[in-house]
């Protein structure tokens, strides 16, 4: 199955944000509305070409005000085609925050799916996601 199933809405406003902390040393990325497979493969495009993003390799991803609207299936293809091919040989981490089922269950499975090239755990409070998150040092 592809990861480019909806084109046609290419000229919407990205519904993935993200901010580099550069104190804590951490990307925080804020996940807002409708996310579609398209909405996530520009990101990692986006996110993946970013020196500043290969240098800090740890992220905090918050999904609380987002709803996942691609299939497991998008998601494995997406991760196998676009993900792992740029971030294998890379160590990345990455905090993700829920608070529904669906979400929790969306990311779960790509943790499963990315599980070659990042450190990924799923947290309902901030607190316990950023403290998780900064103890970990992606830095070989």
């Amino acid at each position: 199955m592809s990861y480019r199933e909806n084109p046609s809405k290419a000229s919407r406003n990205m519904p993935i944000s993200y901010e580099f902390d550069q104190a804590l040393g951490f990307m925080e990325e804020i996940w807002t509305g409708d996310i579609e497979i398209n909405d996530v493969v520009e990101f990692w495009t986006k996110v993946d070409g970013s020196e500043e993003a290969q240098v800090i390799r740890r992220s905090l991803a918050d999904v609380r005000h987002a709803k996942p609207i691609f299939t497991p299936q998008q998601l494995q293809a997406a991760v196998r085609n676009v993900l792992l091919p740029r971030r294998l040989g890379r160590d990345w981490i990455t905090a993700i925050l829920v608070q529904s089922v669906q979400q929790f269950r969306m990311s779960r499975q790509y943790q499963v799916f990315a599980e070659y090239s990042s450190r990924i755990e799923i947290f309902s409070s901030r607190d316990e996601a950023l403290t998780w998150l900064l103890r970990r040092d992606p830095r070989p």
